[in-house]
C-alpha cells in the first residue's frame, strides 16, 4: 500500500506505518518530489510522488482530509482511502472521483462550443500551469477568440464580469476548476482539460497522468 499525510500527521506516521506493517501490510511512502518536505508528505496540486510509486502498490491510504485525498484519487489510478483522524471518518473516494470526472468531461464539451474564451492568468508567484501564448494560438486555429485576463486572485464574483466569455481556461492551481465547479455560472478549465477540448490530447491520455 502506498502511504501519504498531510503535514500535521508527520508525528504519527512511523506509529502508523508500524501498525500495517504489523498487519502485513507493505508500505510504500509517496517519494519526495515538488514542495513536500518529507517522504510520505502530500501538499495542494502536486502529487507527483504518489504517481512515482503507483505501480508498486495495490492502492493508496492518505491521513488528511478531503482536499488531499481527491487530489490524490483525480492523479493516480489505484483505489485512494481516506482516513480522516479528525472527523473519524474513513472512506473511500472512488464514488467522488467519478462525480468530479463526470463535471469535468462536461466543461469539455462546453469549451469545444464556446467562441469567445478567457484565459485568466493568476499573477501569484508559482501559480502557472500551461502556457498562455500555445493556447491563444491554438484557439484561433479552431476559429475561437481568446481574450487573456490577468486576477490577483480568481473568485466567481470576478468571473460574473465577463458575460460575453463562454468559458474560460486557468492556468493557476487546477483545483480551483476541479474543487468550485458548482460556484462558477460558467465553464472553467484546466491546461489539460483544454488540451483535450482543442483535440490535442485524448481524455484517455489525461486519465492515464491524472487531470491535477
Amino acid at each position: 500500500m502506498g502511504l501519504s499525510y498531510s503535514i500535521q500527521h508527520r508525528h504519527d506516521i512511523e506509529n502508523i506505518k508500524k501498525f500495517y506493517e504489523k498487519n502485513n501490510k507493505k508500505v510504500v511512502f509517496s517519494e519526495k518530489k515538488g514542495l513536500v518536505e518529507y517522504e510520505g508528505h502530500i501538499v495542494g496540486c502536486q502529487y507527483r510522488g504518489l504517481q512515482l510509486i503507483e505501480k508498486n502498490v495495490d492502492a493508496f491510504v492518505i491521513i488528511g482530509n478531503n482536499f488531499h485525498s481527491l487530489g490524490a484519487s483525480l492523479t493516480v489510478n489505484k483505489p485512494v482511502i481516506l482516513i480522516d483522524v479528525y472527523n473519524d471518518e474513513v472512506k473511500s473516494m472512488e464514488g467522488l472521483k467519478d462525480k468530479i470526472l463526470k463535471q469535468r468531461a462536461i466543461s469539455i464539451e462546453k469549451l469545444k462550443e464556446a467562441k469567445n474564451v478567457g484565459i485568466i492568468i493568476e499573477i501569484k508567484p508559482g501559480q502557472k500551469f500551461g502556457s498562455p501564448k500555445f493556447l491563444i494560438d491554438k484557439l484561433k486555429e479552431k476559429g475561437k477568440n481568446p481574450i487573456v485576463i490577468t486576477m490577483s486572485e480568481l473568485t466567481p464574483d470576478k468571473i460574473m464580469n465577463f458575460y460575453n466569455i463562454d468559458a474560460f481556461i486557468e492556468l493557476a492551481c487546477p483545483r480551483i476548476a476541479i474543487d468550485d465547479f458548482a460556484k462558477y455560472p460558467k465553464p472553467i478549465l484546466t491546461f489539460k482539460e483544454a488540451l483535450v477540448a482543442l483535440n490535442l490530447k485524448t481524455w484517455d491520455e489525461i486519465l492515464k497522468i491524472g487531470i491535477v
